[in-house]
């Protein structure tokens, strides 16, 4: 057969072929095959020729018998320390010190997650790898950029790690088996309810707001008939406005400054600081709650855009690509909250990003991985307790790409499956790949009052204020217009 080793090396039989070569030949009553098994162990390699098996023809038996069979897939699966080109993804290779460093696990982390099932299935199937570095890369008018254009140009034959599968990498390139998948969400923090909504209105239902404004007509009604019918009170000073304001300020607790001289009234007066003091209680004690509840104002990428949250996104290709095919509920949120702040939308270090989010009104794109990290090593316990997320961008199935029509695809589908059955992805997914902090130590916490809270009761003050300067300034005009016409300048103002 050694004789014959030439004709067959023209021939590109890769380990995952199933070339035999059989060679016939007589032994005495018999009739035998020798079979060989046959295959390249790379491009450019000679051909392996060993001996498999023997087939023997016996006449007198009408049958066939199969002896000295050595199978040939443990065989194949040795490749005999040959060199292979691989392909090796890093968005951040300035930033890499080790794929084996712990301390800065938040860089290219999905190429560390599955790095080490490469290095094992580098020695398990005894190879050698040529590294080509490159970026993730897309592609753009048919044309590919980062490791795809590598499998285009023929540079490499396989990627040393996890690849997110895309349907264009099928013109050049195949899939080996998947990894795991990995997730990319917007990360918030829940706003308080005085951000998204007025509390001053929040604790009490519409049918009670409808009751108060009944009692108070009703108490105002009482009061003016008493004014204009009771002897006593007709002859002193009291006008409406000052009802008004006595009813207010039993609403508020804040007291008045009418005296009410007769039995009638001061039971009116009673009866409306009694039956207003429980309401205010209530009040107070549901606004104190309020301001200590988070909201669950958003749970959907609507809701997102018509909250006051900023959106920032992490500084990625994937990200960026999203945004250049313009994929729809992605562009939703990139136009009305990311393009608005120019390149400041784009964030290429989450610690940054995540510390935004944990201090102002921010949602922060960016992989679960690097922002699990930072909220474990900034937010204190009740912080975490308040993380919400919302899946923007949906990211496929990482996988091992080879070269299309590649000889060792089954190989290396079979030894991913074996790495996933007995644990080790699962292993290095444990270390590389965090899961999001629990909360242990529930909501409570010191709660501060801001602007934010008060800002409608500072609004309506400051409308009082304007609407009490432009009343004042009508009256003065009033007043000066109506001592002109009596030609007596000194003539005091009366209402």
């Amino acid at each position: 057969m050694v004789e014959h080793k030439s004709k067959f090396n023209e021939l590109n039989a890769m380990p995952i072929s199933d070339l035999f070569i059989a060679q016939r030949y007589h032994n005495n009553d018999t009739i035998q095959w020798k079979l060989f098994d046959a295959y390249k162990l790379n491009y450019g390699y000679d051909i392996e020729i060993t001996e498999n098996g023997v087939i023997e023809a016996i006449t007198n038996m009408n049958g066939l018998i199969v002896s000295a069979a050595n199978f040939s897939y443990t065989r194949r699966q040795n490749l005999k320390g040959i060199n292979i080109t691989c392909g090796l993804v890093m968005e951040y290779p300035e930033r890499l010190t080790s794929f084996d460093n712990p301390s800065d696990t938040h860089v290219d982390v999905f190429t560390k997650g599955s790095i080490n099932l490469g290095r094992n299935l580098r020695e398990n199937m005894n190879f050698s790898c040529l590294m080509h570095l490159a970026k993730m890369g897309w592609s753009e008018n048919d044309t590919f950029d980062g490791i795809t254009s590598l499998f285009q140009k023929n540079q490499i034959q396989m990627t040393m790690h996890g690849v997110i599968m895309r349907s264009e990498q099928l013109l050049y390139a195949e899939f080996a088996g998947d990894i795991f998948t990995p997730r990319t969400p917007l990360i918030f923090r829940q706003p308080s309810l005085s951000t998204v909504a007025n509390i001053f209105v929040l604790p009490l239902g519409i049918d009670i707001w409808i009751c108060i404004f009944i009692l108070m007509l009703v108490v105002f009604v009482i009061m003016m008939l008493q004014l204009m019918h009771h002897p006593i009170l007709k002859k002193m000073s009291i006008t409406a406005f000052d009802i008004a304001t006595f009813i207010l300020g039993a609403v508020c607790q804040q007291g008045t400054h009418l005296h009410i001289p007769t039995t009638s009234g001061r039971f009116v007066v009673l009866t409306t600081f009694s039956a207003t003091l429980a309401l205010f209680t209530s009040y107070s004690a549901s606004i104190v709650a309020l301001l200590q509840s988070p909201s669950d104002f958003i749970s959907s990428l609507d809701d997102l855009i018509a909250s006051p949250l900023k959106v920032g996104m992490y500084e990625a290709d994937y990200a960026r690509y999203m945004v250049h095919a313009k994929y729809t509920g992605v562009m939703d949120v990139y136009d009305k909250k990311v393009l608005p702040q120019g390149e400041k939308g784009w964030i290429d270090d989450p610690f940054v990003g995540i510390e935004r989010v944990r201090t102002e009104l921010f949602a922060f794109q960016v992989d679960s991985p690097s922002a699990y990290r930072a909220i474990s090593e900034t937010f204190a316990e009740s912080e975490k307790c308040g993380i919400k997320e919302i899946q923007m961008i949906v990211l496929p199935t990482t996988t091992i790409l080879v070269e299309r029509n590649s000889g060792y695809n089954e190989l290396i589908r079979q030894r991913i499956k074996w790495q996933k059955e007995i644990g080790l992805m699962k292993r290095d997914e444990l270390r590389w790949i965090p899961t999001k902090p629990d909360c242990k130590g529930g909501l409570s916490g010191f709660v501060t009052v801001g602007l934010n809270e008060i800002k409608p009761a500072v609004i309506l003050m400051l409308f009082g204020y304007g609407l009490s300067l432009l009343v004042l300034g009508v009256e003065i005009l009033f007043r000066n217009m109506r001592c002109k016409n009596q030609k007596k300048p000194n003539t005091p103002f009366s209402y």
